[in-house]
């Protein structure tokens, strides 16, 4: 049913929820016909988190993430959650398993790092489904982790004596990084206020240098509060759903394209597959999703599992950035990044542009070897600085002119920093608006809306304080249906209802690149541009592309998002430093020919 029936099929239910007196008999005026319902007589057999053990806080497990899920023969929830959940002692509940750590942490001296963050947060529920009011990664004061808290399920299950059971998936950011790790917390409660103790477990993330498993259970309040705004909320979370991009299992792409070969796109030759979170293939408007595996089963809400963008940031915030500015006020490109920092206002900066910076071709740098302005120093000073101050003035302090700008490619995240302060105070003069911001209101606005990208995604990560700068060359966060929307608004040239929002020569130097726009690497077989790479296929007989070059994201660890010449996106999210290409290229090309022209997208 279309999502403007919203109103109509709500009204009732609302009215119902304002009162506290949810039941089953409602569950024909769930607020959205666009998700679903549940219609099981809650008899359930379940083998872990059972009413005893959540409501007697019995001894601490890491389970099956199954036991976690919506059961099959779940019953529709007799109670509502409506109000303040907080969870109790949690600096000294549960337990902690380290897999892998570079830091060197010790118990001594991190004891923080092994719980959770304090919370205290609000939610709605409308027929199975609560939501959080807070979405995207949540700022506190823990020194290790940030919330991101997505949607999540309730329902009746007859074991737990009139109680409703409440499941949310959530996230572990690492404060100020791109580093996520995944879970789930589980609960019960009734309409009365009383509340069980919560379960919770970590066994999943897209992290390269720290991997751990977390689990426990808190003892919690359930704070019952009626939110005036909570029809704005479900609305908001109906809209999501409904905009996502037609999605199936990725198992289902050889029903659908009998000659493909679904496990092909988890590069099972090229890559661990135990360090895979997440993949997917976009072929005519379909987005395959496969991974989703955890230490301890599949995660079972994979449609808002969270992956992080590292450097495909700056593909997203500072190439889309520039091309959209570029778009709307023509010349930006070529604006001094001198004449925008005060802290760049010296001689090896008055002669870069913004396009230079986008192109990591500043001229200015230490070292042309592959990676080694990335250093220990680099990390110390930039990336562990919370502040926008401390790291403007390392990115522009830092190096020294070693050649014309536009000439060499030296890869430093300092460099989309730069450039995305630039754009924000270029926005700002532009517009004689203080409050005006480049991300805000040229890529959420303009872009992600429209586009329907989750809120998970819309909330860049920023410096701490005053400015909160975004970060601009990592501190994005992906749900699949982003990845998969990215790259199919790019490949259509970069359209947004029937309207091209991006300068039309940017794009086209991505989508359709030529080898003499674009900067050589460190590697022979890449180049960049715009803050897209490209691989050079010309010694791939079986492969064609515009120039030789195929465009893609890149993220570190192991995260690509891939532009293929057939009008078909690839994309995965790894964390063992395997970038990976291979298999699900050649598989893509063996769908649907690279060398014969193609069916655009859907």
């Amino acid at each position: 049913m279309p999502i403007r029936m919203y109103v109509l099929l709500s009204t009732a239910f609302i009215l119902t929820m304002v009162t506290g007196c949810g039941s089953k008999a409602d569950k024909q005026e769930e607020f959205s016909a666009v998700l679903p319902t549940l219609n099981g007589d809650g008899n359930v057999t379940r083998e872990a988190l059972d009413y005893e053990f959540l409501m007697k806080g019995s001894k601490d497990t890491i389970v099956d993430f199954s036991n976690y899920a919506v059961p099959e023969n779940a019953a529709f929830p007799s109670n509502l959650f409506l109000g303040e959940l907080k969870l109790k002692d949690l600096e000294t509940t549960g337990r902690f398993e380290e897999l892998v750590d570079w830091h060197g942490y010790t118990d001594s001296i991190d004891v923080a790092r092994m719980h959770l963050p304090s919370f205290n947060y609000k939610f709605v529920q409308s027929g199975s489904h609560i939501i959080p009011l807070q979405r995207g990664y949540i700022e506190n004061d823990h020194p290790n982790w940030e919330y991101i808290l997505e949607p999540g399920r309730v329902w009746d299950e007859n074991g737990d004596n009139g109680y409703s059971r409440a499941a949310i998936p959530f996230t572990l950011k690492q404060r100020n990084q791109n580093c996520v790790h995944n879970g789930v917390m589980m609960f019960l409660f009734n309409g009365d206020g009383s509340i069980s103790n919560v379960s919770y477990q970590v066994a999943s993330e897209t992290c390269a240098y720290f991997q751990f498993n977390m689990w426990g259970t808190a003892k919690a309040e359930y704070q019952k509060e009626e939110i005036l705004s909570k029809d704005q909320y479900f609305q908001d979370y109906a809209d999501e759903v409904d905009m996502r991009m037609p999605s199936k299992p990725i198992a289902k792409l050889s029903e659908d394209y009998p000659m493909a070969n679904p496990e092909a796109f988890s590069a099972p030759e090229e890559m661990d597959q135990e360090h895979l979170t997440m993949y997917g293939f976009v072929i005519d408007g379909t987005n395959y999703v496969g991974g989703c595996n955890t230490r301890y089963g599949v995660y079972p809400y994979c449609d808002v599992l969270v992956g992080p963008s590292y450097s495909t940031a700056k593909s997203v915030s500072a190439g889309l950035g520039l091309m959209r500015l570029e778009k709307e006020y023509p010349r930006s490109k070529e604006q001094n990044i001198a004449e925008f920092i005060e802290a760049c206002n010296t001689d090896i900066w008055s002669d870069v542009t913004f396009e230079n910076a986008l192109d990591m071709a500043t001229g200015n740098y230490e070292l042309k070897k592959a990676f080694a302005d990335e250093s220990s120093k680099h990390i110390s000073e930039f990336f562990a600085s919370e502040g926008h101050q401390g790291k403007i003035e390392y990115s522009c302090g830092y190096y020294e002119r070693k050649s014309d700008p536009g000439t060499e490619w030296v890869y430093h995240t300092s460099d989309t920093y730069i450039l995305g302060t630039a754009m924000n105070n270029y926005i700002k003069k532009v517009t004689n608006d203080p409050e005006a911001d480049y991300f805000a209101d040229l890529i959420v606005e303009d872009i992600l809306n429209p586009l329907g990208i989750s809120p998970t995604y819309k909330k860049q990560q920023r410096t701490y304080g005053n400015p909160a700068q975004p970060f601009s060359g990592f501190g994005i966060f992906y749900h699949h249906d982003d990845a998969a929307k990215i790259g199919h608004f790019l490949i259509n040239g970069g359209i947004v209802n029937d309207k091209a929002v991006l300068d039309e020569e940017m794009i086209a130097e991505i989508i359709r690149p030529k080898r003499d726009s674009s900067m050589v690497t460190y590697n022979d077989t890449v180049r960049y541009d715009n803050g897209f790479w490209f691989l050079d296929v010309t010694e791939e007989s079986e492969l064609c592309a515009h120039d030789g070059l195929i465009p893609y994201m890149a993220g570190y660890g192991g995260i690509k998002i891939m532009l293929l010449p057939n009008n078909t996106v690839y994309y995965y999210f790894s964390d063992n430093f395997q970038q990976v290409w291979r298999e699900g290229v050649f598989e893509s090309n063996r769908i649907r020919p690279f060398c014969t022209k193609s069916t655009p997208s859907k």
